[in-house]
């Protein structure tokens, strides 16, 4: 995506950095909570839209305080092919093997923001763009390079574009959260299906792309 994207590079609105590290011998994550200690948050447990925490470890299992991780911020797996982006708000503390995108200037509309970025992240366009700057070594061994994240270039339109799609990735991700993302099931998958679409068309608009370029972009995710 070039074209007219107001030149904003995701790295000038976001800090990215990788989780928490825990201490060598930290014990094992509990699958009930622990009484002074921290929901952690581990990349098996995020898909597209959607973070799951379902497990806790105590405060000193970590190597540094935990208070930065509890502020909203958008989470991804790190070893993954193509973006995984969803938003957590619930003070869950990520592990190492996570990305953590966290504003890098605190701002009114915090919230609708990180959202609207979880959108881009999960689109065709974007995962393409990031595609296209993988090493040969990343394609064979999936993984997301961080610079090559803060370099992604993002439009941030007009505010009830940005409200929109902060909106709709709201609304999907609490979808996935209470339905899942099984094809199975005919009613919800098509109101999931519904709702991607939707943002699909948004963030196209968003970036100008002629038919000829979103067809490129979904060749490249094939």
């Amino acid at each position: 995506p070039y074209g007219a994207i107001g030149r904003v590079r995701l790295g000038d609105l976001v800090s990215v950095t990788r989780g928490a590290e825990m201490v060598k011998d930290a014990a094992e994550p509990s699958p009930t909570p622990i009484p002074g200690g921290a929901q952690i948050l581990r990349a098996s447990e995020i898909a597209p839209f959607t973070a799951a925490p379902r497990a806790w470890l105590p405060a000193n299992a970590f190597k540094a305080p935990l208070d930065q991780w509890r502020a909203a911020k958008v989470v991804l797996p790190r070893a993954a092919g193509r973006p995984q982006a969803a938003f957590d708000e619930g003070g869950a503390v990520p592990v190492s093997a996570v990305l953590v995108l966290q504003l890098a200037t605190p701002e009114a509309n915090a919230r609708e923001t990180l959202l609207m970025l979880v959108a881009l992240l999960n689109s065709a366009p974007l995962r393409a763009y990031l595609a296209l700057t993988q090493t040969a070594y990343q394609l064979a061994r999936p993984t997301i390079d961080a610079d090559a994240l803060r370099a992604l270039p993002i439009a941030l339109g007009t505010p009830d574009v940005r409200q929109r799609l902060a909106n709709l990735a709201l609304e999907l991700g609490r979808h996935y959260a209470t339905h899942g993302s099984a094809t199975d099931d005919s009613v919800h998958h098509s109101i999931a299906q519904r709702l991607e679409k939707t943002i699909a068309m948004e963030v196209n608009a968003l970036y100008h792309l002629t038919d000829e370029e979103q067809a490129l972009a979904q060749r490249w995710l094939l």
